[in-house]
């Protein structure tokens, strides 16, 4: 295990948290929302996995549970496309069912995945099946925003809400600071 620091650009830092706040959320974006000594933000993350996936370009997968069937699976084969042609790997927290059925084309056809957790990566037990593989062949990054949430919060729409803002700032990281693994 180890922890991934994201620098933030100070609108980005800012929009996290009026987010936060709007979706009464600020406790557990505490955790990840930081300022460094320089006072500059970043994010935080324990981690857990192949850190190098970081450095190479990041899909966010979005679904909506208001998409239609057709409309799920034209996202899916897309995203297998362009991680297949491109060498991309597949970010997001995967909790629609639409997502999830995505994440395990993607592992089945042996796509990399970051996978933003609401759980303590370090207890095994809680990690998805379908991700062990992964994990074991360094196609997959578990990262953490809030490590130790407690079970009971797992889906609270304002906190999936969030990770999924999370998951973008992370695909739009192109041009941006890099990620400081420790």
């Amino acid at each position: 295990m180890f922890n991934v620091q994201l620098p933030l650009a100070l609108s980005e830092a800012t929009a996290l948290k009026r987010y936060g706040a709007e979706v009464n959320e600020l406790t557990a974006l505490a955790y990840t929302l930081r300022r460094g000594k320089d006072g500059h933000p970043f994010l935080r993350f324990a981690a857990k996995g192949e850190g190098g996936l970081l450095e190479r370009e990041l899909l966010p997968v979005r679904v909506s549970r208001s998409m239609k069937e057709q409309d799920v699976e034209q996202l899916k084969v897309s995203l297998l496309a362009q991680c297949k042609e491109k060498g991309a790997v597949l970010i997001g927290p995967f909790i629609s069912s639409g997502e999830r059925r995505i994440l395990k084309a993607a592992m089945e056809s042996g796509v990399s995945v970051i996978f933003l957790a609401q759980f303590d990566i370090s207890d095994e037990s809680k990690v998805p099946l379908v991700l062990m593989p992964a994990l074991r062949e360094g196609r997959c990054l578990l990262l953490a925003p809030w490590p130790q949430m407690p079970v009971e919060s797992y889906f609270i729409r304002s906190r999936c809400q969030l990770l999924n803002n999370i998951t973008e700032i992370l695909a739009n990281r192109k041009n941006s600071p890099a990620f400081t693994i420790q």
